[in-house]
């Protein structure tokens, strides 16, 4: 990237960049969403997840301290 910028060189083609400069690349860009009950549901399993790890965890600790 330095490279082109030092040979004032747009960064997707070898034309020259000027201000105003217009880059003809086609790009595509996707956004894939999540209904609100699917998000929902993803955040209750990882919390269930994590809190049965975080249980085990006290278990082990209330263990070492007796």
């Amino acid at each position: 990237m330095q490279e082109r910028r030092d040979r004032g060189l747009c960064y997707y083609y070898d034309e020259k960049y000027q201000p105003g400069h217009k880059c003809n690349r086609l790009r595509i860009y996707l956004l894939e969403g999540m209904r609100v009950e699917e998000l929902h549901d993803t955040f209750e399993e990882t919390f269930e997840v994590y809190q049965e790890e975080a249980d085990t965890v006290i278990q082990v600790q209330k263990r070492e301290l007796l």
